[in-house]
């Protein structure tokens, strides 16, 4: 068997068409917070929580965001209290899913403003 050769998931790029109305949806919408920004790449990194970091990077002109049905990479991100979160970013007016469940998970998918997935989960026993 290969050794070990990652220590651990750095950030997660969420592609978006428009950085500033990004970064004020993902600040007012889910209270992600700015930890580094670099305008000549268009991009901003945030927290989220734990050791990841989420990045929105701007599309360069000619770019296109993959079509929401098609199947790509997204986030993960975990909750204490699925149910309850759903419930306040419905309330913000965020596009989510239904609440689902498998097992010890409970898990919805949610759409930024440019239609990018995330899903949150909690565990529970």
């Amino acid at each position: 068997m290969p050794a070990k050769v990652f220590s651990k998931m750095d950030a997660v790029i969420i592609r978006v068409r428009d950085l500033e109305a990004a970064k004020k949806w993902y600040a007012e919408k889910l209270g992600v917070r700015e930890l580094f920004s670099d305008k000549s790449e268009r991009l901003l990194v945030t927290s989220v929580g734990g050791d990841t970091n989420l990045t929105l990077w701007e599309l360069k002109p000619g770019e296109e965001l993959a079509p929401k049905n098609m199947a790509g990479s997204f986030p993960i991100l975990t909750t204490a209290d699925v149910k309850h979160l759903h419930r306040v970013l419905t309330e913000r007016g965020i596009e989510t899913g239904k609440i689902q469940s498998s097992g010890s998970l409970i898990w919805f998918s949610l759409f930024d403003l440019d239609g990018n997935r995330i899903d949150v989960c909690e565990f529970y026993s």
